[in-house]
């Protein structure tokens, strides 16, 4: 069963497309969600609203500029304009990930850009085509995506040996609260993943890890749950120091174990 779009977020989504359609009325296929709203897992004031917008064909640098202003001015008139990450791809690239891509335009913590790179890669794809809200334009459904749970694994074994691997040398970076918790909770993800050929949401694999990882991992994986769930300057649950050595050697000993189970 789909689930259902929160109503807390609906005002904007429809306000942002609608902007959209009169910004772009020929070039727009169509404004899609994706990400923890899809899944079920929506936490407001934490979550980002994570879309995909489709075009007929590229921008041109004046409508660049208008999209430039039409973000500005969302996040003027509305708070949860500035949880919007997202991207602008033409209906060619659908299914393409940022390597194969030329830069397009995207949108940051509400703030448009005008070209770069952005996240787009297997399991965006996967997620919108599995589980994405059709805001506006063409159907889901109807867009030729056609990602496989393969490509979403090879997603899985780039993001352990290209980032994660190269993130765990950084002790210093886990002193910050966000990372900890950035961390901790994808890493529960990935492992969730290749453990159960699924995508959840990232406090559930935390959950689901707790109960399936030894013992050692609880009180690190417990303390990232607070920091994703609590309000901002509750109190940590675990030495600063130690939580970034914990962290460290979290990611260090789940990477072997999610490999193993790609292979």
């Amino acid at each position: 069963m789909k689930n259902e779009l929160p109503k807390s977020i609906s005002h904007i989504v429809h306000t942002y497309a609608e902007q959209l359609r009169m910004f772009l009325p020929h070039k727009l296929v169509g404004v899609y969600l994706y990400g923890s709203i899809s899944l079920g897992g929506y936490e407001e004031g934490k979550s980002d609203i994570d879309f995909v917008t489709i075009l007929t064909e590229e921008l041109t640098t004046e409508e660049s500029l208008a999209l430039d202003e039409l973000h500005r001015k969302l996040k003027d008139k509305l708070p949860l304009a500035g949880k919007l990450d997202g991207v602008y791809v033409t209906e060619a690239d659908v299914g393409k990930t940022n390597a194969e891509l030329r830069p397009y335009p995207y949108c940051s913590e509400g703030a448009f850009h005008a070209s770069g790179h952005w996240d787009l890669n297997h399991v965006t794809w996967w997620l919108l085509h599995h589980h994405g809200f059709t805001i506006a334009g063409k159907e889901c459904a109807a867009l030729a995506i056609g990602v496989t749970w393969g490509d979403v694994m090879e997603a899985m074994q780039d993001n352990l040996t290209q980032y994660w691997e190269k993130k765990s040398s950084q002790l210093l970076l886990f002193l910050a609260d966000e990372w900890v918790e950035f961390a901790v909770l994808t890493m529960c993800r990935i492992y969730d993943t290749v453990t159960h050929q699924r995508i959840v949401t990232k406090t559930k694999a935390a959950e689901e890890a707790i109960a399936a990882l030894p013992q050692r991992w609880h009180p690190l994986i417990t303390e990232a749950l607070r920091l994703r769930q609590s309000h901002e300057g509750s109190p940590a649950t675990m030495n600063r120091m130690k939580r970034a050595v914990e962290t460290r050697v979290f990611i260090r000993e789940l990477i072997p174990i999610c490999k193993s189970r790609l292979t």
